[in-house]
């Protein structure tokens, strides 16, 4: 097995929720592809970095999704939900969790001036 740690994705969803980052997808593929992933593939996501960069506060979600899931109606995979940040500030979580083989992580701001950075190291 091979770690190859890494930027794992960027992402600015405006008001959307959004995946930032999918396990064992390739940096090459669409997203209609990122469900499912490459065999053997699994992720230790060591920090994730919310950035609001306007001055207004903002509020944001971050969901960690199974790859088993195919509908989310509701707020169970959050591992943060409508949580605060003020104008112009950064937010950095360490979140220590890992990841397997087609799992995802999504985004959300509640304005277009929350920006969110995924840093860890994956495993294949």
């Amino acid at each position: 097995m091979a770690d190859s740690i890494k930027f794992l994705g960027r992402s600015n969803p405006g008001t959307s929720h959004t995946t930032i980052y999918a396990c064992g997808r390739r940096g090459d593929e669409s997203t209609d592809s990122l469900r499912g992933g490459r065999p053997g593939f699994s992720t230790v996501i060591s920090s994730i970095i919310v950035c609001e960069t306007n001055n207004l506060a903002s509020a944001f979600t971050i969901r960690v999704v199974p790859y088993s899931v195919t509908t989310i109606s509701d707020n169970r995979y959050d591992i943060f939900s409508a949580s605060s940040i003020g104008a112009r500030n950064t937010k950095i979580i360490s979140p220590g969790i890992t990841i397997s083989q087609g799992d995802y992580i999504t985004v959300y701001g509640s304005t277009a001036n929350v920006n969110f950075f995924v840093f860890g190291a994956e495993t294949s």
